[in-house]
Protein backbone atom coordinates (compact mmCIF):
# COMPACT_ATOMS: atom_id res chain seq x y z
CA UNK A 1 0.00 0.00 0.00
CA UNK A 2 1.45 3.19 -0.97
CA UNK A 3 1.77 6.32 1.64
CA UNK A 4 -0.46 8.80 -0.46
CA UNK A 5 -3.26 6.10 -0.38
CA UNK A 6 -2.75 5.82 3.42
CA UNK A 7 -3.12 9.68 4.16
CA UNK A 8 -5.62 10.80 1.17
CA UNK A 9 -8.28 12.44 2.75
CA UNK A 10 -10.97 12.43 0.62
CA UNK A 11 -11.99 10.99 -3.10
CA UNK A 12 -10.32 12.47 -5.88
CA UNK A 13 -12.26 15.23 -8.38
CA UNK A 14 -14.99 16.56 -5.08
CA UNK A 15 -17.16 13.24 -5.88
CA UNK A 16 -18.67 11.61 -2.74
CA UNK A 17 -17.76 8.06 -2.07
CA UNK A 18 -20.63 6.51 -3.43
CA UNK A 19 -20.19 8.50 -6.89
CA UNK A 20 -17.13 6.49 -7.12
CA UNK A 21 -17.67 3.47 -6.25
CA UNK A 22 -20.43 2.70 -8.65
CA UNK A 23 -20.65 3.89 -12.27
CA UNK A 24 -24.01 5.58 -13.18
CA UNK A 25 -24.09 3.45 -16.19
CA UNK A 26 -24.39 0.24 -14.45
CA UNK A 27 -27.66 1.17 -12.04
CA UNK A 28 -30.26 1.21 -15.65
CA UNK A 29 -28.44 -1.42 -17.75
CA UNK A 30 -28.67 -3.93 -14.48
CA UNK A 31 -32.23 -3.12 -13.70
CA UNK A 32 -32.78 -3.46 -17.16
CA UNK A 33 -31.18 -6.93 -17.80
CA UNK A 34 -32.71 -8.01 -13.58
CA UNK A 35 -36.41 -7.04 -15.18
CA UNK A 36 -36.20 -8.93 -18.34
CA UNK A 37 -34.49 -11.89 -16.86
CA UNK A 38 -37.08 -12.21 -13.65
CA UNK A 39 -39.82 -12.22 -16.80
CA UNK A 40 -38.37 -15.03 -18.20
CA UNK A 41 -38.07 -16.95 -14.93
CA UNK A 42 -41.87 -16.12 -14.29
CA UNK A 43 -42.67 -17.64 -17.61
CA UNK A 44 -40.66 -20.47 -17.77
CA UNK A 45 -42.26 -21.51 -13.81
CA UNK A 46 -45.56 -20.61 -15.02
CA UNK A 47 -45.20 -22.82 -18.22
CA UNK A 48 -43.62 -26.07 -16.43
CA UNK A 49 -46.55 -25.74 -13.69
CA UNK A 50 -49.14 -25.83 -16.37
CA UNK A 51 -47.40 -28.55 -18.31
CA UNK A 52 -46.48 -30.26 -15.12
CA UNK A 53 -49.33 -33.01 -15.76
CA UNK A 54 -48.64 -33.89 -19.37
CA UNK A 55 -44.46 -34.05 -18.51
CA UNK A 56 -44.02 -38.19 -17.58
CA UNK A 57 -41.62 -39.10 -14.63
CA UNK A 58 -39.22 -40.15 -17.28
CA UNK A 59 -38.77 -37.02 -18.93
CA UNK A 60 -38.49 -35.04 -15.38
CA UNK A 61 -35.46 -37.39 -14.36
CA UNK A 62 -33.95 -37.13 -17.66
CA UNK A 63 -34.47 -33.05 -17.32
CA UNK A 64 -33.04 -33.08 -13.67
CA UNK A 65 -30.02 -35.25 -14.34
CA UNK A 66 -28.99 -33.50 -17.19
CA UNK A 67 -29.31 -30.09 -14.98
CA UNK A 68 -27.07 -32.06 -12.26
CA UNK A 69 -24.59 -32.96 -14.86
CA UNK A 70 -24.39 -29.10 -16.06
CA UNK A 71 -24.18 -27.98 -12.83
CA UNK A 72 -21.52 -30.75 -11.70
CA UNK A 73 -19.18 -29.50 -14.46
CA UNK A 74 -19.28 -25.94 -13.41
CA UNK A 75 -17.90 -27.11 -9.85
CA UNK A 76 -15.34 -29.37 -11.69
CA UNK A 77 -14.44 -26.86 -13.94
CA UNK A 78 -14.54 -23.72 -10.59
CA UNK A 79 -12.59 -26.88 -8.69
CA UNK A 80 -9.53 -27.27 -11.53
CA UNK A 81 -9.16 -23.95 -12.13
CA UNK A 82 -8.76 -23.24 -7.67
CA UNK A 83 -7.16 -26.69 -7.19
CA UNK A 84 -4.28 -24.99 -10.71
CA UNK A 85 -3.82 -22.05 -8.93
CA UNK A 86 -3.77 -23.38 -5.38
CA UNK A 87 -1.39 -25.63 -6.56
CA UNK A 88 0.62 -23.51 -8.64
CA UNK A 89 1.18 -20.04 -7.71
CA UNK A 90 2.25 -18.68 -4.91
CA UNK A 91 0.17 -17.37 -1.70
CA UNK A 92 0.85 -14.02 -0.55
CA UNK A 93 0.49 -13.67 3.40
CA UNK A 94 1.88 -11.19 6.26
CA UNK A 95 5.00 -12.93 5.64
CA UNK A 96 5.29 -13.68 1.94
CA UNK A 97 4.94 -10.75 -0.31
CA UNK A 98 4.10 -8.51 2.74
CA UNK A 99 3.73 -5.35 0.72
CA UNK A 100 1.09 -6.81 -1.76
CA UNK A 101 -0.95 -8.16 1.24
CA UNK A 102 -1.14 -4.95 2.82
CA UNK A 103 -2.37 -3.47 -0.66
CA UNK A 104 -4.93 -6.44 -0.66
CA UNK A 105 -5.96 -5.52 3.09
CA UNK A 106 -5.87 -2.49 2.48
CA UNK A 107 -8.36 -2.25 -0.66
CA UNK A 108 -10.91 -4.64 1.40
CA UNK A 109 -10.99 -2.32 3.77
CA UNK A 110 -12.11 0.88 1.70
CA UNK A 111 -14.54 -1.38 -0.12
CA UNK A 112 -16.32 -3.27 2.68
CA UNK A 113 -15.39 -6.76 2.00
CA UNK A 114 -13.08 -10.13 3.64
CA UNK A 115 -9.69 -10.39 2.90
CA UNK A 116 -9.70 -13.05 -0.06
CA UNK A 117 -6.87 -16.21 -0.68
CA UNK A 118 -4.61 -14.20 -2.51
CA UNK A 119 -1.91 -15.85 -4.91
CA UNK A 120 0.80 -14.95 -7.34
CA UNK A 121 0.72 -16.89 -10.92
CA UNK A 122 2.73 -16.30 -13.70
CA UNK A 123 0.75 -15.72 -16.53
CA UNK A 124 3.50 -15.29 -19.25
CA UNK A 125 3.51 -11.70 -19.88
CA UNK A 126 -0.24 -10.79 -19.07
CA UNK A 127 -0.99 -8.14 -16.73
CA UNK A 128 -4.11 -9.67 -15.19
CA UNK A 129 -5.67 -10.07 -11.69
CA UNK A 130 -8.94 -11.98 -11.76
CA UNK A 131 -10.92 -12.71 -8.61
CA UNK A 132 -12.33 -16.12 -8.74
CA UNK A 133 -15.28 -18.15 -6.16
CA UNK A 134 -15.43 -21.66 -5.11
CA UNK A 135 -17.78 -22.72 -2.47
CA UNK A 136 -17.03 -20.67 0.19
CA UNK A 137 -13.50 -19.69 -0.98
CA UNK A 138 -12.77 -15.84 -2.51
CA UNK A 139 -9.59 -16.27 -4.22
CA UNK A 140 -7.90 -13.29 -6.07
CA UNK A 141 -5.13 -14.40 -8.44
CA UNK A 142 -2.38 -11.60 -9.63
CA UNK A 143 -0.22 -12.20 -12.35
CA UNK A 144 3.28 -12.02 -11.27
CA UNK A 145 4.03 -9.12 -14.34
CA UNK A 146 1.40 -6.88 -13.19
CA UNK A 147 2.97 -6.99 -9.08
CA UNK A 148 6.37 -6.71 -10.70
CA UNK A 149 5.09 -3.78 -13.01
CA UNK A 150 3.23 -1.87 -10.42
CA UNK A 151 5.32 -1.92 -7.92
CA UNK A 152 4.85 -1.08 -4.51
CA UNK A 153 2.77 2.22 -5.14
CA UNK A 154 -0.98 3.76 -6.39
CA UNK A 155 -0.85 1.58 -9.01
CA UNK A 156 -0.98 -1.70 -7.42
CA UNK A 157 -4.15 -0.22 -5.04
CA UNK A 158 -5.63 0.39 -8.26
CA UNK A 159 -5.30 -2.69 -9.86
CA UNK A 160 -6.40 -4.37 -6.82
CA UNK A 161 -9.16 -2.23 -5.63
CA UNK A 162 -10.72 -2.42 -9.33
CA UNK A 163 -10.75 -6.74 -8.91
CA UNK A 164 -12.15 -6.41 -5.46
CA UNK A 165 -14.97 -4.43 -6.71
CA UNK A 166 -16.49 -7.43 -7.90
CA UNK A 167 -16.80 -9.04 -4.62
CA UNK A 168 -17.65 -5.35 -3.17
CA UNK A 169 -20.93 -5.75 -5.89
CA UNK A 170 -21.40 -9.58 -6.37
CA UNK A 171 -20.61 -8.83 -10.19
CA UNK A 172 -19.54 -12.64 -10.28
CA UNK A 173 -23.40 -14.04 -8.61
CA UNK A 174 -25.10 -11.95 -10.73
CA UNK A 175 -23.90 -12.82 -14.07
CA UNK A 176 -25.40 -16.44 -13.67
CA UNK A 177 -29.08 -14.46 -12.37
CA UNK A 178 -29.05 -12.34 -15.47
CA UNK A 179 -27.72 -15.23 -18.14
CA UNK A 180 -31.36 -14.93 -19.51
CA UNK A 181 -30.48 -11.36 -20.58
CA UNK A 182 -27.95 -12.86 -22.63
CA UNK A 183 -31.04 -13.07 -25.27
CA UNK A 184 -31.31 -9.75 -25.47
CA UNK A 185 -28.75 -7.74 -28.30
CA UNK A 186 -26.54 -5.09 -26.97
CA UNK A 187 -27.80 -4.87 -23.34
CA UNK A 188 -26.09 -7.75 -21.05
CA UNK A 189 -22.90 -6.78 -22.71
CA UNK A 190 -23.43 -2.89 -21.97
CA UNK A 191 -23.84 -3.76 -18.36
CA UNK A 192 -20.92 -6.44 -18.24
CA UNK A 193 -18.70 -3.13 -19.14
CA UNK A 194 -20.53 -1.09 -16.82
CA UNK A 195 -19.00 -3.22 -14.37
CA UNK A 196 -15.40 -2.76 -15.35
CA UNK A 197 -16.15 0.83 -14.91
CA UNK A 198 -17.18 0.37 -11.55
CA UNK A 199 -14.23 -1.21 -10.81
CA UNK A 200 -12.37 1.35 -12.34
CA UNK A 201 -13.78 3.69 -9.98
CA UNK A 202 -13.31 1.44 -7.09
CA UNK A 203 -9.94 1.30 -8.00
CA UNK A 204 -9.44 5.18 -8.23
CA UNK A 205 -11.35 5.04 -4.40
CA UNK A 206 -8.76 3.17 -3.03
CA UNK A 207 -5.52 4.24 -4.45
CA UNK A 208 -7.01 8.10 -4.16
CA UNK A 209 -4.85 9.31 -6.89
CA UNK A 210 -6.14 10.12 -10.51
CA UNK A 211 -2.86 10.03 -12.44
CA UNK A 212 -2.00 6.98 -10.65
CA UNK A 213 -4.82 5.17 -12.02
CA UNK A 214 -4.44 6.04 -15.36
CA UNK A 215 -0.82 5.06 -15.29
CA UNK A 216 -2.13 1.48 -14.34
CA UNK A 217 -4.33 1.72 -17.44
CA UNK A 218 -1.42 2.79 -19.55
CA UNK A 219 0.87 0.05 -17.66
CA UNK A 220 -1.47 -2.60 -18.55
CA UNK A 221 -1.37 -1.04 -22.08
CA UNK A 222 2.68 -0.97 -22.44
CA UNK A 223 3.99 -2.28 -19.74
CA UNK A 224 5.47 -1.27 -16.39
CA UNK A 225 8.55 0.79 -17.85
CA UNK A 226 6.97 2.07 -20.93
CA UNK A 227 3.46 2.50 -19.30
CA UNK A 228 5.27 4.98 -16.90
CA UNK A 229 6.62 7.21 -19.35
CA UNK A 230 3.52 7.79 -21.54
CA UNK A 231 1.74 11.12 -21.22
CA UNK A 232 -1.63 11.81 -20.54
CA UNK A 233 -2.07 14.72 -22.90
CA UNK A 234 -1.09 12.69 -25.84
CA UNK A 235 -3.15 9.72 -24.34
CA UNK A 236 -6.18 11.61 -24.61
CA UNK A 237 -5.64 12.53 -28.30
CA UNK A 238 -5.33 8.54 -29.03
CA UNK A 239 -8.52 8.43 -27.08
CA UNK A 240 -10.30 10.92 -29.01
CA UNK A 241 -8.87 9.98 -32.35
CA UNK A 242 -9.81 6.17 -31.43
CA UNK A 243 -13.54 4.50 -32.51
CA UNK A 244 -15.09 4.28 -35.85
CA UNK A 245 -17.14 1.11 -37.40
CA UNK A 246 -15.19 -1.87 -36.74
CA UNK A 247 -14.25 -0.37 -32.98
CA UNK A 248 -17.70 0.25 -32.19
CA UNK A 249 -19.14 -2.88 -33.08
CA UNK A 250 -16.29 -4.82 -31.46
CA UNK A 251 -17.12 -2.59 -27.86
CA UNK A 252 -21.05 -2.80 -28.55
CA UNK A 253 -20.42 -7.14 -28.23
CA UNK A 254 -17.74 -7.59 -26.17
CA UNK A 255 -18.44 -7.74 -22.35
CA UNK A 256 -14.88 -6.14 -21.38
CA UNK A 257 -14.18 -2.27 -23.17
CA UNK A 258 -11.00 -2.41 -24.57
CA UNK A 259 -8.48 0.36 -22.58
CA UNK A 260 -9.42 3.40 -24.21
CA UNK A 261 -13.09 2.77 -23.74
CA UNK A 262 -11.93 2.39 -19.89
CA UNK A 263 -9.74 5.50 -20.11
CA UNK A 264 -12.54 7.86 -21.56
CA UNK A 265 -14.73 6.47 -18.62
CA UNK A 266 -12.18 7.57 -15.93
CA UNK A 267 -10.93 10.94 -16.98
CA UNK A 268 -15.16 11.94 -16.90
CA UNK A 269 -15.31 10.65 -13.94
CA UNK A 270 -12.00 12.55 -12.84
CA UNK A 271 -13.73 15.27 -14.40
CA UNK A 272 -16.35 15.77 -12.12
CA UNK A 273 -19.08 18.89 -13.86
CA UNK A 274 -16.54 18.84 -17.27
CA UNK A 275 -17.39 14.86 -18.04
CA UNK A 276 -19.15 16.60 -21.37
CA UNK A 277 -14.99 18.13 -22.43
CA UNK A 278 -13.48 14.58 -21.49
CA UNK A 279 -12.10 12.67 -25.04
CA UNK A 280 -14.42 9.75 -25.95
CA UNK A 281 -13.94 6.87 -29.04
CA UNK A 282 -15.98 7.94 -32.05
CA UNK A 283 -19.29 5.74 -32.24
CA UNK A 284 -20.88 3.90 -35.04
CA UNK A 285 -24.47 4.47 -35.67
CA UNK A 286 -24.48 2.08 -38.18
CA UNK A 287 -22.25 -0.41 -35.89
CA UNK A 288 -24.95 0.39 -33.21
CA UNK A 289 -27.78 -0.77 -35.76
CA UNK A 290 -25.57 -4.02 -36.63
CA UNK A 291 -25.19 -4.72 -32.65
CA UNK A 292 -28.87 -4.93 -32.61
CA UNK A 293 -28.83 -8.00 -34.48
CA UNK A 294 -26.62 -10.20 -32.39
CA UNK A 295 -27.84 -11.84 -29.34
CA UNK A 296 -26.10 -10.36 -26.28
CA UNK A 297 -24.41 -13.92 -25.45
CA UNK A 298 -22.54 -13.88 -28.18
CA UNK A 299 -19.36 -12.83 -26.70
CA UNK A 300 -19.98 -15.61 -24.23
CA UNK A 301 -19.60 -18.45 -25.95
CA UNK A 302 -16.06 -19.52 -25.56
CA UNK A 303 -14.05 -21.43 -23.09
CA UNK A 304 -12.95 -19.11 -20.81
CA UNK A 305 -14.44 -20.17 -16.83
CA UNK A 306 -15.37 -16.27 -16.41
CA UNK A 307 -17.81 -16.85 -18.08
CA UNK A 308 -19.40 -20.55 -17.57
CA UNK A 309 -21.55 -19.13 -14.75
CA UNK A 310 -23.29 -17.33 -17.68
CA UNK A 311 -23.02 -20.44 -20.19
CA UNK A 312 -24.25 -22.58 -17.63
CA UNK A 313 -27.43 -20.40 -16.14
CA UNK A 314 -27.71 -20.44 -20.06
CA UNK A 315 -27.64 -24.03 -20.75
CA UNK A 316 -30.48 -24.86 -17.86
CA UNK A 317 -32.67 -22.21 -19.33
CA UNK A 318 -32.25 -23.68 -22.47
CA UNK A 319 -33.05 -27.00 -21.22
CA UNK A 320 -36.14 -26.12 -19.33
CA UNK A 321 -37.40 -24.50 -22.94
CA UNK A 322 -36.86 -27.90 -24.30
CA UNK A 323 -38.85 -29.57 -21.66
CA UNK A 324 -41.93 -27.28 -21.68
CA UNK A 325 -41.66 -27.68 -25.63
CA UNK A 326 -41.96 -31.36 -25.27
CA UNK A 327 -44.74 -31.18 -22.98
CA UNK A 328 -46.65 -29.20 -24.93
CA UNK A 329 -45.92 -30.84 -28.40
CA UNK A 330 -46.95 -34.23 -26.38
CA UNK A 331 -50.19 -33.08 -24.86
CA UNK A 332 -51.40 -31.17 -28.37
CA UNK A 333 -50.31 -34.78 -30.17
CA UNK A 334 -52.72 -36.60 -27.29
CA UNK A 335 -55.71 -34.05 -27.83
CA UNK A 336 -55.25 -34.37 -31.17
CA UNK A 337 -55.80 -38.32 -31.20
CA UNK A 338 -58.24 -38.10 -28.59
CA UNK A 339 -60.40 -35.88 -31.37
CA UNK A 340 -59.94 -38.69 -34.00
CA UNK A 341 -63.21 -39.90 -35.47
CA UNK A 342 -62.20 -43.10 -34.96
CA UNK A 343 -60.85 -42.65 -31.53
CA UNK A 344 -64.44 -40.83 -30.53
CA UNK A 345 -66.72 -43.74 -32.26
CA UNK A 346 -64.71 -46.60 -30.55
CA UNK A 347 -65.27 -44.84 -27.32
CA UNK A 348 -68.93 -43.99 -27.57
CA UNK A 349 -69.54 -47.68 -28.29
CA UNK A 350 -71.15 -49.23 -24.75
CA UNK A 351 -71.11 -52.90 -24.70
CA UNK A 352 -74.89 -54.15 -24.17
CA UNK A 353 -75.52 -56.88 -21.16
CA UNK A 354 -75.03 -60.42 -21.97
CA UNK A 355 -73.33 -59.89 -25.01
CA UNK A 356 -70.49 -62.44 -25.90
CA UNK A 357 -67.33 -61.62 -26.55
CA UNK A 358 -67.91 -63.45 -30.14
CA UNK A 359 -70.68 -60.63 -30.69
CA UNK A 360 -70.03 -58.44 -33.60
CA UNK A 361 -69.17 -54.95 -32.09
CA UNK A 362 -71.36 -51.88 -34.49
CA UNK A 363 -68.00 -51.15 -36.45
CA UNK A 364 -67.43 -54.40 -37.09
CA UNK A 365 -70.79 -55.01 -38.22
CA UNK A 366 -70.80 -51.72 -40.88
CA UNK A 367 -67.86 -53.75 -42.35
CA UNK A 368 -69.63 -56.88 -42.83
CA UNK A 369 -71.76 -57.87 -45.89
CA UNK A 370 -75.17 -57.01 -46.46
CA UNK A 371 -76.47 -60.49 -46.42
CA UNK A 372 -74.79 -60.25 -43.03
CA UNK A 373 -71.89 -62.70 -43.00
CA UNK A 374 -69.40 -61.62 -40.92
CA UNK A 375 -66.22 -59.67 -42.27
CA UNK A 376 -63.39 -61.46 -43.16
CA UNK A 377 -60.72 -60.80 -40.37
Amino acid sequence: MSQDAAIAPAPPGGHSAEELLHSPKEAWRFCACLAFSALVYLALGAALVREAAAVSPAWLAAAAAAAAAVCLMTVIAAAFFATHVRGNGLRVSESQLPHVFAAVRHAAEVLNVRVPEIYVVQFGKRREAVVRLFVRSRILVLSSALVEDCGNGPELDMAIGAELARLRFRHLAWRAALAPAMLLPILYPAWRRATEYTADLCGLYVCRDAEAAMRTLFILAAGGRQGRKVGPVQYAAQVADAGGFWMTLRHLLSVRPALVWRASELMQAVAGPDAAAAPAPQRSVLALLLGCLVPGGAAQIRPVLGGAGGIVALLIIALLVAMVSAAAGWRAATEEQLDAPEFRYRSSVVEQPGAGWGRALPFEREQAGEDGTPARQ
